[in-house]
């Protein structure tokens, strides 16, 4: 691809590059629209697709798409919430899995052998390294991570914020 001058697009000869970004409906748009302006100054055209309830099994199964912003609860369990996405078997076709038909022996190893164990102890240096490969491979770009706000009474106690299980344990006075 050739360098284009400032705000000209990138071509390769003489097409540009565009890519299709496709979003559900929601923040993605706005997510959509601002990484839009920022791809502009590179030459980078991209294309907002919006993917309604029903394509979005046929997205993932087809796997056709430059991009595709999505948010994906991850919980707080790796076993439930992160290997849908990286591990091989997780390549079905179905929304919200291994959607990038990611393969990686190591990082598959990893978190089977985690899942046979018990305790974050036993666990955690499996998905740390499983975590490492995943960065050097980056078969994800992770742009943005959500916050979400929370407000309780001080009557109540033992929340356990940055959980999936924030209430879990929480109780409160009359």
């Amino acid at each position: 691809w050739q360098s284009p001058g400032a705000g000209q697009p990138r071509r390769k000869g003489g097409q540009e590059l565009t890519i299709d970004m496709y979003h559900f409906a929601g923040n993605e748009a706005a997510l959509g629209t601002k990484l839009q302006q920022d791809l502009t100054p590179l030459g980078v055209k991209a294309e907002l697709r919006q993917v309604d309830p029903a394509g979005k099994n046929a997205l993932y199964s087809g796997r056709n798409f430059d991009s595709i912003i999505v948010s994906h609860c991850q919980a707080t369990d790796p076993e439930v919430g992160v290997r849908r996405f990286y591990h091989s078997t997780a390549i079905t076709g179905a929304p919200f899995t291994n959607g990038a038909g990611y393969k990686s022996t190591e990082v598959d190893q990893r978190f089977d052998q985690a899942a046979q164990r018990l305790g974050e102890a036993d666990r955690g240096p499996l998905y740390k390294q499983a975590q490492e490969q995943m960065a050097k491979d980056l078969p994800y770009l992770w742009l943005l991570e959500t916050v979400s706000n929370r407000a309780y009474s001080t009557k109540c106690q033992g929340f356990r914020p940055y959980s999936g299980h924030f209430a879990d344990s929480a109780s409160c006075r009359k």
